[in-house]
Formats: C-alpha cells, structure tokens, sequence
C-alpha cells in the first residue's frame, strides 16, 4: 500500500509540476527546489524526488551535482526533432483511430476543440485548443503505452515557451487555418479513412515543424550577417 501511494503521489506531483509549466509559473532555466515543490504541492519530499527523476528521465529537467534540478531551455533544433518525431507516432495513432471508430460523444468533443482554434484571439489560446486537439486524438485510440509516448513528446514541444517562437516564425509567414486543417482531420476520421487521416496530421504537424526550422535557418543567417 504504502508503495502504491508513492507511486500515485509522484505522478500527482509530476503531473502538476507540467501543469505548472504550461501556465508560465515555472519558466525554462528555472531551478526546481525539492523543498519548496514539497511545500506548493503539500506533500512529501520523497514523491517530489520520484518525479523530477521521472521528468530527468522523460527529458523535461535535467540535474547536475550542485545545482539540483533545473527545467530545460530547449532550442528550435531539439524541438523540430520532436515534432518529427510527433508526425510518426501521432500518424499511427490517428490511423488506429479512424479504424476503430470514434464515437458521437468524441467526435463532439473534437468539434469543440476546433471550434476553440477557430475563435482564438491569441496565439497561446490557438496553442491551447491545437494541444488539446492532439491530446484528444491520443486519448481516443485506447492505448495506454502509446498514449504516454505521445502525451510525452506533446508536451516537450508545445509546452516549452514553443509560443514565442511561433510567434516570431509567423511574423515572417503566411499564417495557417489550424482550425480548417483540424477539421480535414475530424472528417477523415469520422469517414474511417486511415489512410488519409494519418496523411493529413503528418502534414499538419509537419507545417508547423517546417515553419520553425526554417525561422531557425533565417536566424541563423542573421547572426552569420553581423
């Protein structure tokens, strides 16, 4: 029992230390205090440990002798390497869904998600709704361990600050209907087209991956120039 409650309490505070991130309270280069996350989370130090090993493991922090634990500062290169990676693994899962079969229920809640992408007045509400569409798609596959998988690599690069460089990267780009791309990808899915399904997602997480290594290049080309 007691082992078993570790275990939930670590995944609690690992889960909110994420949460955290995602709002901005916790900022990348941020050092992060056994102690003090203890004190915000109201619990032990032993699951706070837990899960910072865990988020060492997963590639959110990483730790030093001294310094302890400190979130990560990933650079556009790392990130378009994740989003490459999302375009294999988020293919398969659409693919599996749309043989399964989603139900009205979750095709209702897809609908919701595009809709909240199609009224966004910020970039981070636009990255919110896209996030929450991809988590969505994960979720209704029904397969815990790709689930994780893909939960993880979600996070890692849409979470870490990504915004701000999306921003700069559209200062110099057409701008994307997301929402109408969302909505290519909801039909495919209701019609049970696997194959176009998984097309069209590869290609929507590839836009957004070809965008920032491009910002990427004309940065560095800017600073050859100086």
């Amino acid at each position: 029992m007691i082992a078993k409650t570790r275990g939930v309490s670590a995944v609690f505070a690992r889960d909110q230390i994420l949460l955290d991130v995602s709002k901005g309270y916790f900022l990348p280069g941020d050092k992060l205090m056994t102690a003090a996350l203890a004190r915000r989370y109201q619990i032990s130090r032993t699951p706070i440990r837990e899960a910072l090993i865990q988020l060492e493991r997963d590639g959110f922090v990483k730790s030093s002798v001294n310094a302890g634990y400190q979130l990560k500062l990933l650079s556009l290169e790392e990130i378009c390497d994740i989003y490459e990676i999302r375009e294999l693994l988020e293919g398969m899962a659409v693919e599996k869904l749309a043989q399964k079969g989603i139900t009205p229920g979750q095709r209702e809640k897809l609908r919701k998600s595009y809709l909240a992408c199609q009224d966004a007045e910020t970039i981070e509400q636009r990255d919110a709704a896209d996030r929450d569409f991809h988590g969505m798609i994960c979720d209704f596959v029904g397969s815990e361990i790709l689930c994780a998988i893909i939960h993880n690599y979600l996070v890692l690069s849409t979470t870490f600050n990504v915004a701000r460089y999306m921003h700069s990267a559209y200062a110099f780009a057409n701008d994307r209907d997301i929402h109408k791309e969302h909505g290519l990808i909801i039909d495919a899915i209701t019609a049970g087209n696997a194959k176009l399904a998984r097309k069209l997602i590869i290609k929507h997480i590839s836009l957004a991956r070809k965008l920032l290594s491009n910002f990427s290049d004309t940065l560095k080309k800017r600073k050859r120039q100086k």
